[in-house]
């Protein structure tokens, strides 16, 4: 007789048989006192020898429904089950009731580390018992990786979801994550902490940083920092595994199999840690160089952090030898640390960076996207509009990663920045408010009434702005207003949120961007992403030289300091050397560089050969320079609102100002800023006063002779 298709009290199985199971084998360094209780039945002869823990009283019963008749009838529960006529209806009560009691009897087991763990379907093996968690709804225990497929009668009805390969991998990874968060965290860990670092891989190293004191201690002292941001989550559980991999390394190195990672701080043990460390970064010990530099680095922060909170933990103790010990740890790290790992593995990461060319987007791609993207969200928006029930999704879904596109590329923002913005954020946009003591002219006073501003949390804490045109808000509004029907949790604060099964969660600007770069038809898809859009900006501004306070408003607004902006933004060396030291080469090669004495770089005329300067007759349109323009028919205005309000309006209109400029005349008063070939001059000319356009650089002037035929 087969019974392997239902449990002990009647309840459909889960699977077909439990000997096929093949839970996770227990670990070295597990908790074996905890173990699974395990089937007696011998040869398909089932044996009736499972016992359930009573809700009640917390005893092991044989017959449970017997003894709650007996010993708790007045209980409200099983009066409810002696009342009930319906025989499915009665088993789901006596079914809540019975692993009610198993549940809470599986949490002592837990919390103490020893015991037997009661689960619905016994293995005929050994069984380790972190394979198993209970169900969000009877509380059963069921393998993890199974629970997924379980058929709960206690699930409440749901509309029918779409089951895709894509989805299910996510779905029993959610269903494994909500199970743990039900089981009691070990020790030392508090509630939120256990919910950091449950979504864990369960693998060696997981269970490692689970039993380690000092890796825990550690995860605890980064959640109090970094625990108000849940995407900072990932963040602390990649640090933890990072020593949870050192620590496996150097129980294999030190033939020490339960030793702790608090053991190893200690000064006669510096070179066993350098030497695990160097294993799982993989250094070369003939080239002296890492595969994987940035993990080696980052173990070496780490285990100081780590000898720090044994030194704390030592002075509170009172143990005088322990703190000297973790003292002198930390002063051989700062004496041996940077000779022996740190030197090697930021060499390999320059070593990497070095020859690496930069592409960064063209001027053609940038505005074939903005186009794409501006006819999508028009198209989705009606959409949306026309859709009705569950078609509502689709395009709810395709507008919500448009409209993450737009304001990545119309703001240069980071994506993660962007991503992360709250619909709390969204509603507190507000607009320039014009004074009447602000001296504007009609363009700038309409360019405040175009634009919304929203002010976002950026990186280390800045407060960045974001602009909002018109077309922007309307989508946003849609987005905002559709929002439950499109699937959307309630208690997901995120403005860009994710849609599919009540996540939390947002969804990632990179994705966005590099799916519709790809779809445009791009020439360089692969140049479309927020830090390479970020370096053209920076890009332009340094070729056309801005002054000082310029280039601080612009990086200000990219959300960075000056120095930071220059140097990781800026033009690569190998374009300045192209375009200011080969003038000096030149002249120095033709023999006139005495006849321009006093001339910067940039200044400098290069006469002959191929070469040009952008002070002869032009063979391309240009338009004035902001710098220095006596001109008497085009006049410069100082804006004092948002800078960012002024250069936005250029981006809508690009394609305009593109016509426009091959139609303007440069004046002859222009001083020389550039020299490039001939052929190149109009291709890079154009693509340098667009780049600007597209940022906020050029934040004190505007030139009423453009604008004005936008209007």
């Amino acid at each position: 007789m087969n019974t392997s298709s239902r449990d002990d009290a009647g309840q459909p199985a889960a699977t077909t048989d439990d000997s096929h199971r093949s839970p996770d084998q227990v670990q070295p360094g597990d908790n074996c006192g905890v173990t699974v209780m395990q089937t007696s039945n011998v040869g398909g002869q089932r044996k009736w020898d499972k016992k359930h823990f009573c809700f009640y009283c917390d005893e092991p019963q044989s017959k449970l429904p017997r003894h709650l008749q007996s010993c708790h009838r007045e209980e409200i529960q099983v009066v409810a089950i002696a009342s009930e006529t319906d025989r499915s209806i009665r088993i789901n009560l006596l079914l809540r009731i019975r692993n009610a009691g198993n549940h809470r009897h599986n949490c002592q087991v837990l919390r103490q580390g020893e015991g037997i763990l009661i689960v619905g379907y016994r293995p005929n093996h050994k069984a380790d018992p972190h394979a198993y968690g209970p169900c969000i709804y009877c509380f059963g225990y069921y393998v993890r990786s199974d629970l997924w497929r379980h058929q709960c009668p206690l699930k409440p009805a749901l509309p029918a979801q779409t089951n895709t390969n894509s989805t299910t991998t996510r779905v029993r990874g959610r269903v494994a994550h909500k199970s743990d968060l039900l089981k009691p965290p070990p020790v030392g860990v508090s509630f939120k902490l256990n919910q950091v670092l449950s979504p864990m891989k369960r693998d060696n190293v997981a269970l490692v940083v689970r039993n380690d004191p000092l890796i825990i201690e550690l995860a605890k002292r980064e959640y109090m920092k970094l625990g108000h941001d849940v995407g900072q989550y990932g963040y602390i559980r990649n640090k933890v595994r990072e020593l949870g991999r050192l620590v496996i390394q150097l129980r294999k190195n030190t033939n020490q199999p339960n030793a702790a990672l608090a053991v190893f701080v200690h000064p006669h043990h510096l070179n066993d840690i350098v030497t695990a460390v160097r294993d799982i970064a993989g250094f070369n010990e003939v080239n002296q160089l890492y595969q994987v530099p940035s993990l080696a680095l980052k173990i070496g922060h780490s285990i100081k952090k780590c000898a720090l909170i044994v030194k704390g933990d030592a002075i509170e103790s009172g143990l005088k030898q322990k703190a000297e010990q973790a003292e002198q740890f930390l002063q051989l790290c700062e004496m041996k640390w940077r000779e022996r790992v740190s030197t090697h593995a930021h060499r390999t990461l320059q070593q990497g960076k070095r020859n690496k060319p930069v592409v960064l987007p063209t001027n053609a791609d940038v505005v074939k996207m903005s186009s794409f993207i501006h006819d999508t969200g028009d198209r989705e928006l009606q959409s949306l509009k026309a859709a009705r029930g569950k078609q509502i999704r689709a395009p709810w879904k395709k507008l919500n990663e448009v409209t993450l596109c737009h304001l990545i590329m119309f703001n240069r923002r980071r994506q993660g920045e962007v991503s992360k913005m709250t619909v709390e954020d969204f509603t507190k946009h507000n607009a320039a408010v014009v004074n009447r003591d602000c001296v504007l002219t009609d363009v700038e006073r309409h360019l405040c009434k175009m634009f919304k501003l929203v002010e976002i949390v950026g990186k280390r804490g800045r407060t960045v702005p974001v602009l909002l045109s018109t077309e922007a808000m309307t989508w946003l509004n849609a987005l905002v207003a559709n929002r439950i029907q499109a699937g959307v949790s309630q208690d997901n604060a995120y403005l860009f949120a994710r849609s599919c099964y009540g996540g939390t969660g947002h969804i990632r600007g990179s994705d966005c961007l590099r799916a519709y770069a790809t779809e445009a038809g791009l020439e360089n898809a692969d140049s479309i992403r927020s830090t390479k859009l970020r370096k053209h900006v920076a890009t332009a501004s340094q070729i056309l030289a801005l002054k000082e306070h310029q280039l601080e408003t612009l990086a200000d607004f990219m959300g960075h300091d000056l120095q930071v902006h220059r140097e990781y933004y800026q033009l690569p060396d190998t374009v300045q050397r192209v375009t200011q030291l080969s003038r000096l080469f030149l002249s120095l090669e033709r023999g006139n560089l005495a006849s321009q004495h006093g001339k910067s770089l940039q200044e400098l005329h290069v006469t002959g050969g191929k070469y040009l300067t952008l002070s002869e007759p032009p063979l391309c349109p240009s338009i004035p320079s902001p710098i220095n323009n006596p001109h008497p028919r085009v006049k410069w205005q100082t804006c004092p609102q948002k800078h960012a309000f002024i250069i936005s309006l250029y981006i809508v209109y690009s394609q305009k100002a593109s016509r426009l400029m091959r139609t303007a005349a440069i004046p002859p008063t222009t001083p020389t800023r550039m020299i490039i070939p001939v052929k190149e001059v109009s291709c890079v000319y154009l693509s340098v006063v667009v780049s600007v356009c597209l940022s906020v650089c050029l934040s004190d002037c505007l030139i009423h002779k453009v604008t004005g035929k936008f209007f």
